[in-house]
């Protein structure tokens, strides 16, 4: 028995928690802080960059990582908004170990279904990276988001 729900369906009588999330619509975006190399992996689907700041962006120049860099310039105005609250600090520890995954939605060059008025991140969960547990509950997860003033779905 290895996830949460095989252990809960084993066990006779189990609760299981249900959460219902909206989907937010736009490109894949997974966002962790790394201390050993002081900076931020910045990934979308399969492709990752390093950055320390919004300058490193630029050494990506690739094709392939056209929505990674999009992504980084949108997570670096974010950061500059929570730094200026005092948050930082306190978002990189939050973010050791852990991976926020959302969203990128608003780009009118890459608009799916659902229209939006600005170009954001909208997270949806944090995965633990060295766990055995797949993802933090979503009210916990929620809560973090929250607290950093981050968009996220509801």
């Amino acid at each position: 028995v290895h996830g949460p729900l095989e252990r809960a369906y084993a066990e006779p009588r189990s609760a299981i928690e249900v959460f219902r999330m909206v989907k937010a619509n736009g490109e894949n975006a997974q966002i962790s802080w790394l201390p050993a190399v002081d900076g931020w992996i910045i990934a979308f689907k399969n492709v990752a960059l390093v950055a320390r700041s919004s300058q490193d962006i630029g050494h990506y120049r690739n094709d392939r990582y056209n929505f990674a860099r999009l992504i980084a310039e949108i997570w670096f105005q974010i950061l500059t908004r929570i730094e200026s609250a005092g948050g930082l600090e306190g978002l990189k520890t939050e973010m050791t170990g852990r991976t926020f995954v959302g969203e990128y939605c608003g780009n009118q060059d890459y608009q799916h279904l659902v229209r939006y008025t600005r170009i954001d991140l909208h997270f949806f969960a944090i995965v633990e990276n060295e766990s055995a547990v797949d993802c933090l509950p979503p009210d916990e997860a929620l809560a973090i988001f929250r607290r950093f003033g981050l968009t996220s779905v509801e």
